[in-house]
């Protein structure tokens, strides 16, 4: 949920068609995390991604997650920057959250000597 959150944030032009889609159609995904993560994505780019895969000779039937055409190698350089994005943006909120009780902890055992 916060991948697609902060998807949500850093395409905000697409900012409804990725919450719609998470909502209608994660729950589809046989992985509760990786559907939400897909169908961000896939609403992201305004592209459909899912449906029959191979693992080797096994082929799985997937469901379709967001809107509009199947995606295209050219889209690939645009999704790995999205994702590249969005890992930034994780560990710069992960900072915010844990540095300041940390530099509080710091600062008070360094004060109180």
């Amino acid at each position: 949920r916060i991948f697609a959150g902060l998807v949500a944030v850093l395409c905000p032009h697409r900012a409804r068609e990725i919450v719609a889609a998470v909502r209608r159609d994660a729950p589809a995904h046989p992985s509760p995390n990786a559907g939400v993560a897909e169908a961000a994505l896939a609403a992201a780019l305004g592209r459909r991604l899912g449906g029959p895969l191979r693992y080797g000779t096994v082929t799985e039937d997937r469901p379709l997650l967001g809107d509009g055409p199947r995606p295209e190698p050219e889209d690939v350089p645009t999704a790995v920057r999205i994702a590249d994005r969005v890992e930034w943006a994780a560990v710069i909120l992960l900072a915010l959250i844990w540095l300041p009780g940390r530099l509080d902890r710091l600062t008070r055992r360094h004060y109180s000597l």
